[in-house]
């Protein structure tokens, strides 16, 4: 099992013009600096439930619509020189898709694209850090790679 210390994240304007390992990788990604978290990834489904069978009584699932979801990450901002945290100070609110690149310790890769949203500081409390949240819409299937 891997850890999660000596994951990244990266940011790059624009989709990929194929949704795969290579679109991906002609992209220009720029790392984002201090990252403390990064939420789950994946897609949820959709839960489509027809009335039951009259014969058995039995309720059945199906499965619907695919959704990337939502991602939070949060950020350290002791750094304000960092190019990447100004990327997505700069993707955030835009009314364009951006790119995603999550980079774990083993050296599998997940890709993704959508838009960022909702950046903001982080509270304030005696015992916390100077930092931001913000979240990833995804509006694609994320593309992952294995080492």
């Amino acid at each position: 099992m891997a850890e999660s210390i000596g994951s990244t994240f990266a940011i790059a304007t624009g989709e990929p013009t194929t949704v795969d390992q290579a679109g991906y990788e002609a992209l220009t990604f720029v790392e984002v600096g201090n990252v403390a978290t990064i939420g789950a990834t994946g897609d949820t489904h959709a839960d489509i439930t027809p009335p039951p069978d009259l014969k058995t009584g039995r309720q059945l699932h199906f499965t619907g619509a695919s959704d990337g979801g939502e991602v939070a990450i949060t950020i350290h901002t002791e750094d304000f020189a960092d190019t990447g945290q100004d990327a997505v100070r700069a993707a955030n609110g835009m009314r364009a898709n951006y790119s995603f690149q999550i980079t774990d310790p083993d050296g599998n890769v997940e890709y993704s694209f959508g838009r960022v949203v909702s950046y903001r500081k982080i509270e304030k409390s005696a015992t916390s850090y100077e930092g931001c949240e913000f979240t990833l819409r995804i509006n694609s299937a994320q593309t992952g790679v294995e080492a």
